[in-house]
């Protein structure tokens, strides 16, 4: 998405997508692959650092580089009709990208240590303070699934296929990983003692790799069903787009 040119915007938009799109049915293609569409890294000037891999994001959420600037503004009813579809995962990332924004870093290891916890108390009081923010994000992924949502329609009429691919790993920096964190290997600091990954040997095709994602806690047989509630979230997500 990011290569496609856009007079809208530096990178590729969902908007110069729907071009692309005329382009693939005039071609005779039947489908797109496209690479994760979440959120990777922050804007300059971040303290986060991040590798901007597509299989280092968020896990839930669109991107807004992806938004043309002449996008239309979602109406009310839009909105609350999209957080009602959506409410099984867009309080908690909305929640987070105000904090993100708020602290300066989506590394919530970082961020105090009662919103780091999720204590109840500091989740009451960052909704009111950020209430703003929050709903400034809440207008802003009604946005971009509208976007979204077009440039799936102008593939459906010409019966092209939009296909993803779902990371099996989360990224520390993911909001999901914040929200469920006791079902991932992450020490209460933040810190990860194991990774993911693969140790070089005779089976390892090409050499050793260190991806760095948080593993998750499969060896506890009383987080087994919480784990299967994550990818419950994840999956149905993705098949919503």
């Amino acid at each position: 998405m990011t290569a496609l040119v856009s007079h809208t915007a530096p990178q590729g938009t969902f908007a110069a997508g729907e071009i692309f799109v005329d382009w693939l049915a005039k071609s005779g293609q039947t489908a797109w692959q496209v690479l994760p569409l979440h959120e990777t890294q922050l804007q300059k000037g971040s303290k986060t650092k991040h590798v901007p891999s597509p299989y280092k994001g968020y896990g839930i959420g669109l991107d807004p580089r992806y938004l043309a600037s002449d996008s239309p503004i979602p109406t009310e009813i839009e909105i609350k009709t999209f957080i009602k579809n959506n409410k099984y995962w867009v309080h908690g990332y909305t929640l987070f990208c105000a904090l993100r924004d708020h602290f300066g870093t989506d590394d919530w290891s970082r961020w105090p240590t009662e919103i780091r916890k999720r204590e109840k108390s500091a989740i009451s009081y960052f909704q009111k303070r950020l209430a703003p923010q929050i709903g400034g994000q809440l207008m802003l992924q009604t946005q971009l699934h509208l976007a979204y949502q077009m440039l799936q329609v102008r593939a459906q009429k010409y019966d092209i296929l939009l296909i993803g691919d779902m990371p099996f790993y989360l990224g520390l920096n993911s909001p999901l990983v914040w929200e469920y964190q006791h079902l991932f290997d992450v020490e209460k600091d933040g810190e990860l003692r194991r990774v993911s990954g693969v140790l070089k040997g005779a089976k390892s095709h090409f050499g050793r790799q260190i991806w760095g994602h948080p593993l998750y806690k499969w060896q506890d047989k009383s987080l087994v069903s919480g784990l299967y509630k994550l990818f419950e979230i994840r999956v149905r997500y993705l098949a919503s787009l």
